[in-house]
């Protein structure tokens, strides 16, 4: 038989059979540790041959993250039978430059029990760690302030936990695999909250938000959005009358635009662009207006849905203040055909997601006009 190494796992050829046959460290387990705010990870190799292990100038090893050229190792405790025993600091550099640093008790060469450990970036973890992973109980803190603390299972956030940003938002409730998924609670630093399912980092499922505003929404969810936002309870008072729009938007010219639904902004030729500036005063060359981050279709859907319900007549015309960061503030009504129906089309409007509009260059705040002529 013949063998060949690839990336520290050890491949066996039979040559009777020319058949490969798997060795022990193909049945390890491999582990993730997640240090940084996107998908960035550690890999933690087990036991395996010798290429998953790195000695220290005194010749005792320890588990390898990860076998690089010019990386070097070294540990301040005991040494029994070759690898590093008991309380202790193992230090790596590359290149000779210092990176991770981990704390902790050692059992032939893998930390287990309580300890912590400093990446290069400055995340540090606080908590519990078995054969090398975090498991158990433990606290992630980046250095922009972002904190993970609860359940870990092979390195990975897994089981109950919250994680807290430094811009203000919070979850609470389950993760699996790093992700929020199962049930939780997300406050907004602005102030809204969620409760409810959460599929792979999205809201999905049975979920309640209720907004800053005071507006509530209680339904089912889907990739991060309300299934039927038309069902968006309104808790703000909205006066029925005519208006002037903001200094951006020409008054006495909004009209319904015919263009695509299914298109954002972006996938608009230049002359439905141009449609849509059409109801603002004359923009600078580079400016955009703001718009609906998916297109029309749901606000449309919406609103055909409603007046299936509600069977009104008249032109409905509102005019939603989108923020620069792309997120809705306040709906003002220039013209009404019936109080429940702009209380529900205003709703939808506050539940879109939209496409922040652009002056000289930079995200700012606009108005987003919306008309529809209902007929029974």
């Amino acid at each position: 038989m013949g063998g060949m190494r690839a990336r520290g796992l050890v491949v066996v050829v039979d040559k009777c059979t020319g058949k490969l046959r798997l060795s022990q460290a193909m049945r390890a387990i491999t582990g993730f540790f997640v240090f940084g705010l996107s998908v960035a990870v550690l890999k933690l190799p087990v036991y395996a041959d010798d290429d998953s292990w790195i000695a220290d100038s005194n010749g005792c090893k320890v588990w390898n993250p990860k076998p690089v050229p010019n990386e070097s190792v070294s540990w301040s405790g005991a040494c029994k039978d070759g690898y590093a025993e008991g309380p202790g600091v193992v230090l790596w550099e590359h290149d000779g430059v210092r990176g991770f640093r981990l704390e902790a008790t050692f059992v032939r060469g893998k930390a287990n029990g309580e300890g912590s450990s400093l990446t290069g970036s400055g995340a540090l973890f606080d908590g519990h760690f078995v054969d090398g992973e975090p498991s158990g109980k433990g606290a992630l803190t980046w250095m922009n302030g972002d904190r993970y603390a609860g359940e870990w299972t092979h390195g990975k956030r897994t089981g109950v936990g919250v994680l807290t940003r430094a811009n203000g938002n919070r979850y609470e409730g389950d993760f699996v695999d790093g992700k929020r998924s199962g049930k939780g609670v997300f406050t907004f630093g602005f102030g809204s909250r969620y409760e409810g399912e959460w599929v792979d980092d999205k809201r999905e499922g049975r979920g309640t938000q209720v907004y800053d505003n005071g507006n509530r929404y209680e339904g089912e969810w889907k990739d991060d959005r309300p299934t039927q936002p038309e069902l968006m309870v309104v808790r703000q008072t909205y006066s029925i009358k005519e208006t002037l729009f903001g200094a951006n938007i020409g008054h006495g010219i909004v009209k319904n635009i015919a263009v695509p639904v299914d298109k954002t902004y972006a996938e608009l030729t230049e002359e439905e662009k141009q449609r849509v500036k059409s109801v603002y005063e004359p923009m600078a060359e580079g400016d955009e207006p703001p718009y609906p981050l998916h297109g029309l279709r749901t606000i449309v859907e919406a609103s055909a849905k409603l007046q299936s319900a509600l069977r009104v007549s008249g032109a409905l015309t509102l005019a939603v203040t989108v923020s620069a960061a792309g997120e809705p503030i306040a709906v003002a009504v220039l013209k009404s055909p019936d109080e429940e129906m702009t209380k529900r089309m205003a709703a939808v409007l506050m539940l879109e997601k939209y496409k922040p509009a652009v002056c000289k260059g930079i995200p700012c705040q606009m108005q987003y006009p919306f008309r529809m002529n209902f007929t029974r």
